[in-house]
């Protein structure tokens, strides 16, 4: 009888045991606190965009006819990133121009021939509010995107050791030491005296101790000032 009731029980002693551990290294490798949401978002001037009221062509840097139509954007060259490049020359965008901008990625397209004085040429161009905004949004919305990645990644730390290897290895050798000076030594000591039942009790404790430290940390993270 004694035998029947043992076997189960050390079977569940070995099972809360692993559990046990593998919180161990989660909770270890587990960020204390992570770097602001402000941090991936830049400081930047946001270019005011223009629109022609009708289409029309107009001369690149070249010297090659353009045209423009009316959904075409364009900017001051010395309101964006200088930077930016153009992916026609990859050279630097002389500040003296004006360029055709893509509101969608911040892309610059072809830079013009033109000056800022045609550009404010209210009966040739119109200023577009509503892609400076949705120039805004899009930046605003690929930021918020790289920090929802950069937690997922933080908080599934172990799946991304590529990113902080440092850490990862850091935070897996002291897991082990920690695992080898104190799980290990438990464990040995209630499977010499064949007491599974305490065991059971005491590692189930620990990893309920383990399970609310980690919904703690990971409902109510800490971020670096």
């Amino acid at each position: 009888m004694g035998d029947t009731f043992s076997n189960p029980m050390k079977k569940i002693s070995i099972i809360l045991f692993v559990v046990n551990l593998l919180l161990v290294i989660y909770l270890i490798g587990l960020p204390e606190s992570y770097t602001n949401a402000e941090e991936f978002h830049e400081i930047r001037a946001y270019p005011t965009l223009y629109t022609p009221r009708t289409d029309m062509t107009v001369k690149d840097t070249q010297g090659k006819d353009v045209l423009l139509t009316s959904s075409s954007a364009l900017t001051r060259v010395d309101e964006v990133d200088m930077s930016l490049e153009s992916h026609h020359t990859g050279e630097p965008i002389p500040d003296c121009m004006v360029c055709v901008y893509s509101y969608e990625d911040a892309v610059v397209s072809v830079n013009l021939n033109m000056s800022s004085r045609e550009l404010a040429d209210e009966t040739r161009f119109q200023r577009r509010e509503d892609l400076e905004e949705i120039t805004r949004r899009n930046v605003r919305a690929r930021e918020d995107e790289e920090f929802d990645t950069y937690m997922l990644h933080a908080r599934l730390w172990f799946l991304f050791p590529q990113e902080q290897s440092v850490y990862f290895f850091k935070f897996l050798g002291l897991a082990l030491v920690i695992m080898l000076s104190f799980d290990f030594i438990i464990a040995w000591l209630f499977f010499r005296k064949k007491a599974y039942v305490k065991m059971n009790v005491l590692f189930a404790i620990l990893i309920l101790c383990k399970v609310a430290l980690m919904i703690q940390r990971l409902a109510f993270p800490s971020f670096c000032l």
